[in-house]
């Protein structure tokens, strides 16, 4: 991969456009286009992408516990505005905790199925 490539991936990482990311490789969209249709550069591009995602869910882990205690600090505030927001908040994300586990044992049920077969 060469220093443009090496651009060209960075800047998609980071958000860029097709457009933004053949920019600032200095290239033009047709060619940053070309390098996608390349298995290589697209396998580079979601394994950085894949560790971008990994460093964000390590740091959103981190801020879980201070999260935590701001969300029960609101509960507990002065302001029933506050509360009745930090209580919609805890119960929006109690709910999609639910649904993530429960969908995630019936992945895991369906891989058994699959696998017995």
């Amino acid at each position: 991969m060469d220093a443009k490539q090496a651009l060209a991936l960075t800047s998609l990482t980071e958000g860029s456009t097709v457009e933004g990311a053949a920019t600032s490789a200095g290239v033009s969209r047709a060619t940053l286009y070309r390098w996608l249709a390349i298995p290589a550069f697209r396998e580079e591009l979601h394994s950085v992408q894949a560790g971008a995602v990994a460093g964000a869910s390590l740091r959103l882990a981190l801020m879980a516990e201070s999260a935590t205690e701001a969300l029960e600090d609101a509960l507990a505030g002065d302001s029933d505005r506050g509360r009745v927001a930090a209580a919609k908040t805890a119960l929006e994300l109690l709910l999609r905790f639910r649904e993530s586990v429960a969908l995630e044992e019936r992945v895991k049920m369906l891989e058994e199925r699959a696998g017995a077969q």
